[in-house]
């Protein structure tokens, strides 16, 4: 089977987040300049939490393939145990962890799926079949 895209990129809230930190700079250094100390560090954490530690995801029938800056690393379907909701992200998107076992003990990564595709519950169904004992937390 061809890689299929499990997670999104984001592109769109990524430049309206960009915007809307940007128009909230200018007007805290006009008006409160005294808050930027504190407004652009939570502003860069939240960007890199919510845009940026997720990991861009592939998968075909028989392993999950993760992108990282050091590289791609490849998890076999049958080495993953969780996958689950956690309840946070932006809007109606919400972030999803995957828990597997590797050689190095253990890993986790955390996406969005895509909503325009049926690649997340295309990836559901060949986890099931692979790995039956898989738990899923929705």
């Amino acid at each position: 089977m061809k890689r299929k895209a499990l997670s999104s990129r984001l592109l769109t809230e990524k430049i309206l987040f960009f915007l809307l930190l940007a128009w909230i700079l200018i007007f805290a250094l006009k008006h409160y300049p005294e808050l930027l100390w504190i407004a652009v560090p939570v502003f860069i954490y939240f960007e890199y939490m919510i845009y940026y530690r997720p990991s861009q995801i592939e998968f075909d029938g028989e392993n999950l393939f993760i992108k990282k800056k050091r590289g791609e690393e490849f998890v076999a379907l049958m080495d993953i145990y969780l996958v689950s909701n956690t309840h946070f992200g932006i809007g109606y998107k919400s972030i999803w962890k995957v828990k597997y076992l590797n050689n190095k003990g253990g890993g986790v990564a955390r996406f969005y799926p895509r909503k325009l595709s049926s690649g997340f519950d295309d990836f559901i169904k060949f986890l099931k079949a692979v790995n039956p004992d898989v738990v899923i937390k929705i």
